[in-house]
């Protein structure tokens, strides 16, 4: 019993730090982050990189990749009425 007070005062601790709901429970990685990242204008690439997330299990490559790309347009100049608009790098 002891030793799961002490992972949910870790899990606790993370999610107090990063805010959001933790898409990658294997390296602890929020939603918020990934957005954060994306909107920062960090590719894919670097994001996974930096957090770690898709590297162990990979069950949520598919929600990382789709947070990161709704987090921005699809391209330079978005649509007319693109709801990512505002978020062009």
């Amino acid at each position: 019993m002891l030793i799961m007070i002490l992972n949910i005062e870790a899990v606790a601790g993370i999610a107090g730090r990063r805010l959001g709901m933790i898409v990658c429970s294997c390296r602890a990685v929020s939603d918020r982050e990934l957005r954060m990242a994306a909107e920062a204008g960090r590719s894919l690439r670097e994001i996974v990189r930096s957090t770690g997330a898709t590297t162990d299990c990979g069950c949520c490559a598919e929600s990382v990749e789709r947070i990161v790309s709704s987090s921005r347009p699809c391209r330079a100049e978005p649509c007319t009425g693109c709801p990512n608009a505002g978020l062009a790098a």
